[in-house]
């Protein structure tokens, strides 16, 4: 006798079929329909809902792919005697390595069909993304969404667990396509935010690193005292070492409305700031010094260079 059995027998005498009905709909979900087609009496419901939750998800898989069953007695037989991958093998044709662990993951309650359609699918197109299961403790719709959302070569277990939502994967997907100029069918630069995955960093921090080598447009003034400050990181650490909010011109750098450089004098060290004044050039327009406790001291100078 099956552990799921001998719980059976616990409470097959249970008099509340109310409570039995409403505790198949509590674990069936939206499959709850077709579960009641199949464990339609208070008895049956009993097998249902004290059934192991693997044994439950293998039923609700089998379910999730059958669209009419002819013989409903013979059906509900087959479900209770067959083994779990005899089940799954007769409805999906196939059993991928990964998938009846990926049942066990998902927990006690039934998703939606087609969650075990896009699992089962997903399993047999990546038949070694198995291997990154036991990095979850549960799997879900959700991460389902998170893997289909992914460009390849990310659209494996290994890398959705980065992410906590669709939306945060086109979030990254989109600052991603922006820093590289670059499209989103380019496959470089897919591989490349795999290695820095594989590297151990996050999503936040390889979007944060890639903006950091972003390169602000070319300079327009060359002079020996005077380098120009030529990325995000740069400015990024200009600002920390001058303590004050440089990084709050980002935009502007980028855009080229403003650039930056630094005055390399150990006596006076300070940061010059050009502004941008198309058509007519570009307008010196404040020496941008280290910070006091009142914050940085910046001077007007209103020096035009010409177009």
């Amino acid at each position: 006798m099956t552990k799921w059995e001998s719980t059976f027998e616990q409470y097959q005498d249970t008099p509340d079929a109310e409570s039995i009905q409403h505790l198949m709909k509590y674990f069936a979900r939206n499959l709850s329909n077709r579960v009641r087609c199949i464990f339609f009496s208070d008895a049956l419901g009993v097998k249902y809902v004290t059934a192991p939750a693997l044994k439950r998800q293998v039923w609700n898989a089998v379910l999730g792919v059958t669209d009419e069953i002819q013989d409903i007695p013979q059906f509900r037989q087959k479900l209770l005697t067959q083994s779990n991958r005899q089940l799954l093998q007769d409805a999906y044709g196939t059993v991928p390595n990964g998938f009846r662990l990926a049942l066990r993951k998902t927990g006690p309650f039934a998703q939606d069909a087609d969650y075990y359609v896009r699992l089962h699918q997903h399993l047999i197109n990546n038949p070694d993304d198995h291997r990154f299961l036991n990095g979850y403790t549960q799997i879900d719709e959700r991460l389902i969404d998170i893997l289909h959302t992914l460009p390849t070569p990310l659209n494996s277990f290994r890398y959705a667990q980065h992410f906590s939502s669709p939306r945060g994967v086109h979030q990254f997907k989109n600052a991603w396509i922006l820093l590289n100029h670059s499209e989103h069918k380019d496959p470089r630069i897919w591989t490349d935010a795999a290695k820095q995955f594989d590297r151990g960093f996050s999503a936040q921090r390889i979007i944060q690193n890639k903006f950091n080598k972003a390169w602000f447009p070319e300079p327009v003034v060359s002079h020996p005292h005077l380098r120009h400050i030529a990325t995000v990181g740069e400015l990024k650490n200009a600002a920390k070492r001058f303590k004050n909010c440089l990084m709050d011109y980002t935009g502007n750098a980028l855009r080229n409305d403003l650039q930056f450089y630094e005055y390399l004098c150990d006596q006076d060290p300070c940061i010059i700031s050009i502004k941008n004044d198309a058509p007519y050039g570009y307008i010196q327009w404040a020496l941008l010094q280290k910070s006091d406790d009142e914050g940085f001291t910046s001077r007007i100078h209103g020096v035009r260079r010409g177009a």
